[in-house]
């Protein structure tokens, strides 16, 4: 009776425990903000749908928006605030501005964008808990980006702006780490 008890509570934690080590490999820092159940994964393979087709349609290779080294070296205080600056840009202009050819590539740019907003969502309480500094630094950065983003028309810009996330994405993940 005594094992059986022993195995039947055994089973009752293995939900948690897999939960919790789920998590753990879903967690992303920036500063001292913790983005709990984002899964930058997710988010790449949602990027991996469309990239091949955007990358095809980015006829300006002359051009680099994202440059790496607007992503070098941040601050780590600065790294939650640059994100949610970097986020919302892709959001309100990006995303916002692409004409997908493609009912598939509609869907994962739309889930994609929804990602994107879910992320800002939190930086956003965590700036409001200030949790998430933003300095000079993080800001320049951005007008950096958005100089660049604004010497293309606008279509065309979009298409490199998502062209480039992988760089993006690069940064997030070492951030992670």
């Amino acid at each position: 009776m005594m094992k059986t008890m022993g195995c039947f509570s055994y089973l009752l934690a293995l939900p948690f425990v897999f939960a919790i080590t789920f998590s753990e490999g879903r967690k992303l820092r920036f500063g001292v903000c913790e983005l709990s159940g984002t899964s930058l994964q997710e988010i790449k393979t949602y990027f991996d749908v469309i990239r091949g087709t955007v990358q095809d349609q980015d006829h300006v290779t002359d051009t680099v928006l994202l440059k790496k080294i607007l992503l070098h070296n941040v601050p780590a205080l600065e790294s939650c605030c640059l994100l949610r600056h970097l986020l919302r840009f892709y959001v309100e202009n990006v995303f916002r501005h692409y004409q997908a050819t493609n009912p598939l590539l509609r869907r994962k740019t739309s889930s994609l964008s929804n990602s994107f907003l879910s992320v800002k969502t939190t930086l956003r309480q965590c700036h409001d808990q200030k949790k998430c500094a933003c300095g000079a630094e993080a800001n320049r950065r951005l007008e950096l980006l958005r100089e660049e983003y604004e010497k293309l028309d606008r279509d065309t810009a979009a298409i490199k702006a998502l062209g480039e996330m992988d760089i993006l994405f690069n940064w997030m993940e070492k951030a992670k780490n």
